[in-house]
């Protein structure tokens, strides 16, 4: 990792680089928290925040992300109904292995990203996307299924 700033504020977290390499920005803050990120996962320009409980980002191997890719498994602030209970509660992510997120992509609390899947440019992702899916927009949607890709520039 290269021009990398990690701020973990909290109790028992967990942060693992397992062989991957780009520009992350990463804000942990809570207890018993952990982002994992897998082998030879590649990052143009990433900014995470992990905030919570017992929460999580978890990026599976050979991942390849754009640049501008925010990934947020909280909202950070609290919400609360009239009565002061949370109605927004922070909830992990997983990404799979094998997935390309484009330039400007977000990606939402509670989201699960299959292996295989490539998410399109500027997407925001606030669902499920399941494996071997491509999906784009705002809010990001499954626009084909079975598909594969590959690293390397395009040759056609």
């Amino acid at each position: 990792m290269y021009y990398t700033n990690i701020n973990i504020v909290g109790n028992n977290n967990q942060v693992s680089l397992n062989g991957c390499s780009g520009i992350l920005s990463l804000t942990l803050r809570g207890d018993y928290c952990k982002v994992i990120i897998g082998k030879d996962s590649t990052m143009e320009d990433c900014y995470m925040v992990c905030m919570g409980q017992k929460n999580s980002i978890t990026i599976g191997n050979d991942c390849m992300f754009s640049g501008k890719v925010e990934i947020w498994n909280s909202d950070t602030h609290l919400i609360t109904d009239m009565e002061g209970n949370s109605i927004n509660p922070s909830k992990p992510i997983s990404i799979g292995n094998h997935v390309w997120l484009g330039k400007g992509v977000k990606i939402l609390k509670g989201v699960t990203i299959g292996h295989n899947s490539v998410i399109g440019m500027g997407s925001i992702v606030t669902k499920h996307i399941m494996d071997n899916s491509i999906a784009a927009g705002n809010p990001a949607k499954t626009i084909k299924n079975n598909v594969k890709w590959e690293k390397g520039f395009i040759k056609i």
